[in-house]
């Protein structure tokens, strides 16, 4: 029996973004999501960056994700804004009334 590390070790930074069909966004936030960890110290949940397994149920885990941390990390795009996905990330944030940073 396995029991994922982001549930003994809940991150407190959730990135939330939208891949877009270049995946310019995700190149911009691998970028970021270090300087975050290092700068700060706090753990991040990034999907593409062991936040999600094989196999496991994207809308479930990141409703999870997002329900754990403390701040929500936003990166806006005309994308972003389009997505149902996305909405449902902010939503669930705010419902949450989690931290939310911006990044435009």
């Amino acid at each position: 029996f396995r029991i994922p590390v982001v549930d003994i070790l809940r991150p407190e930074v959730f990135v939330s973004y939208q891949w877009g069909a270049t995946r310019a966004n995700q190149r911009v936030l691998k970028k970021l999501y270090p300087v975050i960890k290092l700068k700060t110290g706090l753990l991040c949940w990034m999907d593409v960056l062991g936040g999600m397994g094989v196999g496991q149920s994207e809308k479930a885990e990141m409703r999870k994700a997002v329900k754990n941390c403390t701040v929500v990390v936003v990166l806006f795009s005309p994308a972003y804004l389009a997505s149902g996905n996305c909405a449902r990330e902010i939503f669930q944030a705010l419902i949450w009334q989690k931290h939310i940073i911006p990044l435009l």
